[in-house]
């Protein structure tokens, strides 16, 4: 199936119906110049190395990749090597394009049918891109079509690089508290920290992070500056109670990291059912939808 295109004069997009509809690629023009904002990854076969990728519906990892629910334990396939349920079920799944005009694409799967779902409950999923100059708005819906409610959560996982024309990032994040992990998964409540307070003042990208925070106001809102270049906002419809950074190995500046707006904690829908509070976990019941509408934005600095 051929790559989306999605391009103005400033912003350029590249969307992989086979792949998740994941992005490939996102570049923006300055300077007369295309440059890539995310990392680029427009004839991979694997989802984690694209550009940016849909979490649904669950995001990060599913401990053991088991879960009880509604007094059943729930199992599914784990697919990490670590024996984890990780990233959602449509990361690697076939898209067909419902509409398309030359700035916006709307994609759907339907995972009531699909041979190789990894949910026990039958679902859509549509993923929406639209460009509208300096802006980038990716709304991702998921609809359960079965006959008996499910656990829900929604993510994007996008891959910003590092150094734009030459300079290196800044990430400021209105993160309330870290989650204490073990394996990428929270074993404590969030506490307000140190690496908290950077964020919100502004944190300079570094090595060493897999983390997932809570937001002030449960709100995803950040900015990510790249002094002298670029500036990017980027907001979350309301349930983006949750983020999560990832910046690689510690003691080196990454090539990219990524900052993930996700709708629920890792491992949530264990934490939810062991009485954790603010999981951010939703229940669908049949015929209803979830929705996350992220906002990207550009700006020369």
């Amino acid at each position: 199936m051929p790559v989306v295109i999605l391009e103005n004069d400033g912003v350029r997009v590249l969307i992989r119906p086979d792949l998740g509809a994941g992005i490939a690629a996102c570049d923006v023009l300055l300077g007369g110049q295309w440059l890539p904002v995310m990392r680029k990854a427009p004839e991979t076969s694997w989802f984690n190395d694209l550009a940016c990728y849909v979490l649904a519906p669950w995001s990060n990892r599913i401990r053991d990749a088991a879960f009880n629910w509604a007094g059943k334990t729930i199992h599914i396939r784990s697919d990490w090597k670590d024996g984890t349920a990780i990233h959602g079920d449509v990361k690697s799944a076939e898209f067909v394009i419902l509409d398309r005009s030359p700035q916006s694409v709307r994609l759907k799967t339907d995972r009531g049918t699909a041979a190789e779902r990894n949910w026990p409950w039958k679902y859509e999923c549509t993923v929406r891109y639209q460009l509208d100059g300096v802006r980038l708005t990716v709304q991702l819906d998921v609809t359960n079509t079965d006959t008996k409610a499910m656990p829900c959560g929604l993510g994007l996982h996008p891959f910003f690089m590092t150094r734009v024309g030459g300079t290196a990032a800044m990430i400021k994040l209105a993160a309330s508290g870290r989650y204490p992990c073990e394996e990428m998964m929270p074993v404590a409540p969030a506490q307000d920290d140190s690496l908290c307070k950077s964020l919100r003042a502004g944190w300079h990208v570094d090595g060493g992070l897999d983390d997932v925070f809570t937001l002030r106001e449960r709100a995803f809102d950040a900015t990510v500056e790249w002094p002298g270049v670029l500036r990017m906002t980027a907001t979350a419809s309301h349930g983006s109670g949750h983020a999560v950074i990832y910046s690689g190995d510690a003691g080196r500046e990454p090539e990219f990291f990524c900052l993930e707006p996700v709708t629920h904690v890792n491992d949530g829908f264990n934490l939810e059912t062991n009485g954790w509070e603010g999981t951010g976990v939703q229940t669908l019941p049949p015929g209803k939808s979830m929705r996350l509408e992220t906002v990207f934005e550009f700006f020369r600095n």
